[in-house]
């Protein structure tokens, strides 16, 4: 899992984060967007916004995260998805 600290200098390196952020939180995240009746192509957009949410805020430094990076971008997701959802009703 990577660290609160998100230093990148590389693609690479880069690359690896969102591939441990993808194993880590997009089954939640896609089992959620599911349950509130959404599709498996949204759950891949909600998860996407998400994580450039969170790439965003952790490289200005602008995150202090109270929990582990899973539940920050569940949270972001949830927001997200309830957010899409009053557009559309």
């Amino acid at each position: 899992m990577p660290d609160n600290n998100i230093s990148i200098s590389t693609a690479e390196a880069r690359e690896m984060l969102f591939i441990a952020l993808y194993k880590s939180a997009f089954p939640a995240i896609a089992r959620y967007v599911s349950k509130m009746g959404g599709t498996f192509d949204e759950a891949k957009d909600i998860f996407q916004d998400a994580l450039v949410i969170y790439y965003e805020k952790a490289a200005l430094g602008a995150i202090n995260l109270n929990t582990n990076e899973r539940a920050y971008l569940l949270g972001i997701s949830k927001h997200l998805w309830l957010h899409r959802f009053k557009e559309n009703t």
